[in-house]
């Protein structure tokens, strides 16, 4: 273990390799725009540049190796002179369009311009203004403008070395030189959009955000992605109920640092296609109409007649409220499993199982769970209690569903419940690997949505009461730990073949 000398303080490196990763790992900023930990190393924006010791120049800190002994300035009179010239350099023929630029807001060169420089130019000439490709279409998620561009080649790097096809390239040099397709090649791959997430400007943006929503506006929360049984982690960006974008949030144990296109854009489970109303003999009704509609629908029948439909779309604690209440208050013996059809997987992330929590709901159920392919085909039932809106009954059955997004099922329901989708929930559920993915509500129903859905366990505990039950819901929270902790290496329930609503 080697000791470094930063700024007239000792620090150990505990394994570090470069000066920049001790900065890092000890609170020091040292402004950057080509690193990232996820990529290799191109050293070629020049704003890590720092004063060591014995050193004839100013040596990038992302590229150079630690020794002990090593006394390292980063805020000496020298670097801060060239933070302020390569700055100028940077943004020489920068367009200065941040009131219009998607990244404004979060551009590390603002950032950076306001911590670090904060001066007029002394360069800039309207008449030698670069003009280079604006606008420019890479493929169908991400939009180019080459001026706003300062060719930190992490777009390059990331396609080269986590997606492994060359699909950018650089053309030109010096002042001219701008990001391309590669020959033969178009930007369109499941992780297109992370393009965009690493680039540290204006230049890459999302053609699905560009121009929806400024960011300051938006109020970012901590969850997990609803859709695969990857389970990766994200920011859910969200402004007055809806879900702008998911982002990235690091977990080294599942996703690293990126996120598929389809993880970006899974605001829309929450977005589209909503239940947001209660509806009763396919009219929409007040929930107490509702309630008593679907208490008539299911009180006084016998046993064995009624059958309940958990969801791999919904949270391990949801489909254990609707399992206790279906086995206590329903006399339920049959349960079924509907879930989203399997799709294409890959290498890095996604699954081809795209339901977020296929083993946890079919953990809640107990043994015996069935594919909801089969409950159409099922003898001798008079009703359905389901949670979502995938699958279909047989069309004599009564069916009771609690919905968050319309669906087959829904369609057929003689009465209709909103359910919170997976913004408006706080819970967990189990991914494919058999690990607990747990989440706050990142949508506050009584600030964003005065009609939001009750909670799963809080509706059915309405519906008991309707029904005229003593049945309450217990501790959630302790019975989904406890089958998260007995979770078997993946044995999933068949999927269904049944459409998404």
């Amino acid at each position: 273990m080697a000791m470094i000398k930063i700024n007239g303080t000792e620090y150990e490196t505990n394994g570090a390799r470069t000066i920049l990763d001790v900065t890092r790992a000890n609170g020091i900023e040292v402004p950057t725009f080509c690193y990232n930990p996820e990529l290799s190393i191109a050293a070629n924006c020049r704003m890590c540049l720092v004063e060591v010791k014995g050193a004839p120049k100013l040596l990038p800190a992302c590229q150079t190796d630690i020794r002990d002994g090593m006394e390292v300035m980063t805020e000496s009179p020298q670097v801060q002179a060239w933070q302020q010239q390569n700055l100028e350099f940077i943004l020489l023929h920068h367009p200065v369009d941040c009131p219009i630029c998607d990244q404004a807001g979060e551009c590390e060169l603002q950032e950076h311009y306001q911590r670090y420089d904060k001066q007029k130019t002394q360069l800039w000439s309207f008449r030698d203004k670069d003009r280079k490709p604006k606008r420019v279409v890479l493929g169908p998620h991400i939009v180019y403008d080459a001026e706003r561009c300062i060719l930190c080649t992490q777009c390059i790097r990331f396609c080269d070395e986590i997606w492994g096809t060359h699909l950018l390239d650089s053309h030109w040099r010096g002042d001219h030189r701008h990001i391309i397709t590669a020959e033969g090649e178009e930007l369109d791959f499941p992780y297109s959009l992370m393009v965009a997430e690493v680039c540290p400007v204006g230049a890459m943006t999302s053609r699905d955000f560009r121009f929806k929503k400024r960011v300051w506006f938006l109020e970012s929360v901590e969850g997990i992605c609803p859709g695969c049984a990857t389970g990766c982690a994200v920011h859910v960006d969200h402004h007055e109920g809806v879900v702008h974008r998911l982002r990235p949030r690091r977990d080294p144990d599942v996703n690293g640092a990126w996120l598929c296109n389809d993880g970006v854009l899974a605001g829309r489970l929450h977005n589209d296609d909503r239940v947001l109303e209660p509806f009763a003999g396919g009219e929409a009704a007040s929930l107490d109409e509702a309630l008593k509609k679907a208490a008539k629908v299911l009180g006084d029948l016998p046993e064995g007649v009624v059958a309940a439909v958990l969801s791999a779309e919904h949270t391990t604690e949801e489909n254990l409220a609707l399992a206790s209440f279906a086995r206590e208050a329903l006399k339920v013996k049959d349960f079924y499993l509907a879930a989203r059809p399997d799709g294409d997987g890959d290498h890095l992330l996604r699954s081809t199982d795209k339901n977020p929590n296929r083993r946890g709901a079919a953990a809640a159920a107990g043994s015996g769970v069935k594919p909801a392919s089969e409950l159409e085909a099922a003898a001798g039932l008079q009703a359905v209690i389901a949670l979502g809106g995938i699958g279909a009954a047989p069309k004599a059955v009564k069916v009771v569903a609690l919905a968050a997004r319309t669906g087959d099922l829904v369609k057929q329901a003689d009465v209709v419940l909103p359910a919170p989708s997976f913004a408006q929930s706080a819970g967990s559920t189990i991914n494919a690997k058999g690990i607990r993915r747990s989440f706050g509500c990142a949508i506050t129903p009584e600030i964003h949505e005065p009609r939001a859905p009750l909670p799963v366990a809080d509706m059915l505990d309405r519906l008991a009461a309707a029904m005229g039950l003593a049945h309450r819901t217990g501790d959630l929270e302790e019975q989904a730990a406890k089958i998260a902790a007995q979770a078997a290496p993946p044995a999933p329930v068949p999927a269904t073949e049944t459409k998404e609503g």
